[in-house]
């Protein structure tokens, strides 16, 4: 063989030799590279992942509180609201009751002023009366109405016990539907007993 040919085939061997080299280097350093920048890639999108996930949480956990504050505002408020409607029915009802107490006391005052002249009317019938917390409040109320009449009758009844003969204008009595007697002093004028 020529020595130029052989020396330059040893040539071309080397130069093939470096050049596979450099490429095996180069590809080397490219496939470095990827990986290095798939790690990154994959180490961002994990990152940028996790942080989205954090900010969602914290988002998620803020409107949760507060949807929590403000429905315990809301149920604050219903309360109080509750509150307040109670107390303003229980403050009229007490106020009704109140009203109707006095009205009552007021009428037994009354009555107990009437009392004694209604035992005068009655110390001639030998019947023992009724007390007059014992009626109803029906026939309490006639009493109280009665009052006036039986104040009257009572000047009346002095007047005729004066006279000579006065069995005659003593009260009449009679026995109601209900078995109760009534003594009548008048027209008009009944007390149950």
């Amino acid at each position: 063989m020529d020595p130029m040919m052989e020396k330059s085939q040893l040539k071309m061997g080397d130069v093939k030799s470096t050049m596979q080299a450099s490429m095996d280097l180069k590809m080397e350093d490219m496939r470095s590279e990827m990986e290095d920048f798939k790690s990154i890639l994959q180490a961002s999108v994990v990152s940028k992942t996790n942080s989205l996930r954090s900010e969602m949480d914290e988002n998620e956990a803020r409107i949760q509180f507060s949807v929590d504050c403000k429905l315990a505002n809301m149920q604050s408020d219903l309360a109080d609201i509750k509150s307040l409607a109670q107390a303003s029915i229980q403050s009229k009802e007490v106020e009704v009751m109140r009203s109707k107490i006095q009205g009552l006391e007021s009428n037994l005052e009354r009555m107990t002023g009437s009392y004694d002249h209604i035992l005068e009317g009655l110390r001639g019938t030998g019947k023992r009366p009724r007390p007059l917390q014992d009626l109803s409040e029906s026939r309490r109320e006639g009493v109280e109405d009665w009052h006036g009449d039986v104040e009257q009758e009572q000047c009346r009844k002095r007047q005729r016990q004066q006279e000579p003969d006065t069995s005659s204008k003593l009260p009449r009595k009679s026995v109601n539907s209900g078995g109760d007697w009534v003594l009548k002093y008048g027209p008009g004028l009944k007390l149950y007993c």
